[in-house]
């Protein structure tokens, strides 16, 4: 008899235990996800580099290329752009930036023709240094006001106060305006990830 009533008990608190673990633990588990105690889902990362928001106008700025013409940013670029900032002289790392830059255009493929290239340096930079700077960079090279352009950036949240503006990388659109940075050391393959959605979202909605 008292064996009957003992495993009646141990079947009636393994109901309980069963109803508890249905109802409760996801509750248990919601609240240690949102609270972040425990990670098990990986965060969604929309882009890789940081949006510039509200977008940067650069309609203004002017560029002058090695045979000092002068052209505002708005008529010498068409569809989408990505730009370097480049501090001179080009060191190994600069170099690096521009081929890999380069690299990305590429494995574009047949989207290559929607997106140029271009590379800004200081305006004081001599023209022979430019010419020179353009061949090694396989894109169109462009002085302007960097220190000037490096600020806007600041001011727009997109670079940190402490942080140095050469190396990096900005997508600007049709309408001469500045929408996303990338760090110096950005990943190439994030860089085109981006410009590769910027393209698709852009085709639909045209």
């Amino acid at each position: 008899m008292r064996s009957s009533v003992g495993s009646l008990q141990r079947r009636g608190l393994l109901i309980l235990a069963a109803v508890t673990a249905v109802f409760v633990l996801p509750i248990l588990l919601a609240w240690l996800l949102a609270s972040g105690t425990i990670a098990l889902l990986p965060k969604a990362r929309v882009n890789h580099g940081s949006l510039i928001e509200p977008l940067l106008e650069l309609g203004a700025l002017t560029l002058t290329a090695d045979a000092d013409t002068m052209t505002p940013l708005d008529r010498r670029f068409g569809e989408w752009t990505l730009a370097v900032i480049i501090e001179m002289p080009c060191g190994p790392a600069c170099l690096d930036v521009l081929d890999r830059m380069r690299r990305v255009h590429l494995a574009l493929r047949e989207e290559m023709g929607r997106v140029q290239l271009a590379a800004f340096v200081d305006e004081q930079t001599p023209p022979a240094e430019l010419r020179s700077l353009g061949a090694a960079a396989r894109t169109r090279v462009y002085r302007t006001n960097v220190p000037g352009l490096i600020e806007r950036l600041r001011r727009a949240g997109a670079i940190g106060e402490d942080e140095a503006g050469s190396n990096r990388l900005i997508v600007i659109d049709y309408a001469a305006r500045a929408m996303m940075i990338f760090p110096a050391r950005a990943d190439m393959g994030g860089v085109l990830k981006d410009l590769r959605r910027l393209l698709r979202a852009s085709k639909t909605a045209g």
